[in-house]
């Protein structure tokens, strides 16, 4: 029974009539995710332009590279027990006018203290916009696929703002970076009609999907996932690490600046093309062994930049670095989804995604404080990435390949083609 405001009202809780959202729904909500990440994304020449700018220290680059993914990381947790009782147009639209008038008041900032807290509201505001996404697009009934619209998005927007934004800062200054992101971010609010007005409007053959995932899923130990979240966790704090002193670690290799930039813009590419053979290889390749694989490309990463020289090896550091990246996190996804059919820890990892990317950068700002080397924090983050892989391992250990496998269930191909077949 439909009253004249568009509720359908059930025996136990009221829904909004709202059709499915179809392929452009989720596109336009993936894309309203992207735009949130743009500080993410633009890390090393973002905090590489104000620093120079105002002749900050390492240690303060670390501190403002952390605080918006730390804000994040807090906005996630904070909203999780929530998230299904929130009208999520009107919090995306109040969190979004956060986001701008942040960054509007950042480009006015007159001490690093004042900035700090101007970036910690901005991040906050973008880690609820980023919760309301993941849920939305967790609830469709093939989120890999639009998870991989996102992160091909993400890539193609990372490789044009590394190449925009030091034109842009060494043309009118470092504060016209917080302008340009406030101008992205308001470019955005038409998308924002494309999220659900609440979890229930589209969420009920994804919620009766994901009951049948559980029930052909042998139930498994929470300590578990508990274990795989905490290796995600710790295997975002190594490349958050690095992502951030990238611009330094370059200057080591006795390389110019704008070879820098463009050895950055380069890695975006090479990162689209993990995240295709994270696709390609998904049906063929076990996702231990591709995890594996990953983490080794990761290790020869971390020798090239410990014993490289001359941008040729930078270059080459950094796009084995994206590369390595973007092809290991799907297959990790993939993990934590097997092991939590219910799609809670997938949500959680979202969590623990931005709160490894936040500390990661704070970890180096306390260490080189105390003396550390750049060197040093590069070996490290080395040992994390084998620990992290290891605790992933530790995760699965014994499951049977059964379990390891996504399911496919009638519903699940029903709904795709509702949902529109496949993007092209």
């Amino acid at each position: 029974m439909t009253d004249e405001r568009g509720y359908t009202a059930t025996n136990h809780h009221v829904t909004t009539a709202q059709p499915t959202l179809g392929d452009r729904g989720y596109l336009a909500i993936a894309l309203l995710g992207v735009f949130a990440t743009l500080v993410l994304i633009t890390l090393p020449v973002f905090v590489a332009e104000l620093t120079s700018d105002r002749d900050w220290s390492d240690t303060r680059l670390g501190w403002l590279a952390s605080m918006d993914l730390g804000a994040g990381a807090l906005a996630s947790t904070v909203l999780f027990p929530f998230v299904d009782r929130l009208p999520w147009q009107r919090t995306a639209r109040i969190s979004l006018v956060l986001v701008i008038v942040g960054n509007l008041a950042c480009s006015a900032a007159f001490s690093f203290t004042i900035l700090l807290v101007l970036r910690f509201a901005v991040g906050f505001a973008n880690g609820i916009i980023l919760v309301l996404v993941f849920v939305t697009l967790s609830n469709s009934s093939h989120p890999d696929r639009f998870f991989g619209v996102y992160v091909f998005a993400q890539l193609l927007l990372q490789a044009t703002m590394l190449l925009l934004i030091p034109t842009i800062s060494g043309t009118f200054g470092a504060n016209a970076i917080f302008l340009t992101f406030a101008l992205c971010s308001a470019m955005t609010f038409p998308l924002i009609n494309s999220l659900p007005l609440s979890p229930t409007s589209t969420a009920t053959e994804a919620e009766t999907f994901r009951e049948e995932r559980i029930s052909a899923h042998l139930k498994l130990p929470q300590f578990r996932v508990i274990i795989a979240l905490a290796a995600q966790a710790l295997y975002f704090l190594a490349p958050a690490a690095l992502w951030s002193y990238l611009e330094p670690i370059g200057v080591d290799f006795s390389i110019a600046k704008d070879q820098i930039n463009h050895a950055l813009a380069l890695s975006a590419l090479f990162g689209v093309a993990g995240a295709v053979a994270a696709i390609q290889l998904a049906e063929v390749q076990s996702r231990l062994a591709a995890m594996a694989a990953g983490t080794l490309l990761s290790l020869l990463s971390v020798l090239l930049f410990l014993y490289g020289s001359g941008s040729s090896l930078f270059t080459g550091a950094v796009a084995v670095f994206s590369f390595a990246w973007n092809f290991t996190f799907p297959f990790q996804m993939g993990v934590i989804a097997a092991l939590d059919p219910s799609g809670r820890a997938a949500s959680l990892s979202l969590t623990v995604q931005l709160a490894g990317l936040g500390v990661g950068p704070a970890l180096v700002a306390i260490s080189l404080s105390l003396g550390a080397t750049l060197d040093a924090v590069i070996t490290i983050s080395g040992i994390v990435f084998v620990a992290a892989f290891i605790l992933f391992l530790g995760a699965v250990v014994r499951l049977s390949e059964r379990n390891m496998q996504r399911s496919t269930s009638p519903l699940a191909k029903s709904n795709s083609e509702r949902e529109g077949g496949g993007l092209s």
